[in-house]
């Protein structure tokens, strides 16, 4: 584990050569040691030795003004454990978490803050709409399938705000969509959509 800033100052060969290799070798093990980088740029990873304890390596990135945790490794078991995503968990999108399935038929639905972490089904033969109203809360996520034949479209309440990259109409029957919290009232999102 080694830690060396990669500018490597002007001398006699065996001192370029020492910098060099020792530049080398924080590259070869990730910038390892027991305190932060002194010399981050944007984009580069390290590994804490000392965080949390013993055994326990902590991954960082420096995003250009701050160390963004991106998770832990336990050196004895050769576990790679992710730093938690706020309001997106695996549960949310495959419809197996805690919080279950909300299965509805008719032709509209308005979500409820009840419905974080669920996965909310449309079954209808004629077109249907989830609306997104203000006031779900920091961190709601939820998956919403279109089970049905009517297409389900994804609609924005009053007040709220609703970002995503292919439109907000699920492509068809089966076809499944995120949605996750970003700020106050504003959400994205991403999925099986089109225009």
């Amino acid at each position: 584990m080694s830690q060396h800033d990669p500018n490597v100052a002007n001398g006699d060969g065996l001192t370029v050569r020492t910098g060099i290799v020792a530049a080398l070798l924080a590259i070869l093990s990730a910038h390892s040691g027991t305190a932060d980088p002194t010399y981050k740029v944007a984009g580069m990873q390290w590994y804490r030795t000392d965080v949390p304890g013993t055994g326990i390596w902590t991954k960082y990135e420096w995003d250009g003004a701050s160390a963004i945790v991106l998770g832990t490794l336990n050196t004895s078991t050769h576990k790679w454990t992710p730093a938690a995503v706020p309001s997106v968990t695996a549960d949310v999108f495959l419809g197996t978490g805690a919080n279950g399935v909300n299965d509805q038929t008719g032709t509209s639905y308005t979500l409820v803050a009840a419905d974080n972490g669920k996965l909310v089904t449309m079954s209808n033969a004629a077109a249907n709409t989830v609306t997104v109203p203000t006031g779900l809360g920091a961190g709601f996520a939820c998956a919403i399938a279109q089970i049905g034949a009517g297409q389900t479209t994804i609609v924005q309440g009053a007040s709220a705000t609703l970002n995503a990259r292919n439109g907000l109409k699920l492509t068809g029957q089966y076809a499944e969509a995120g949605l996750l919290w970003r700020a106050a009232n504003t959400y994205l999102v991403a999925g099986d959509t089109t225009t």
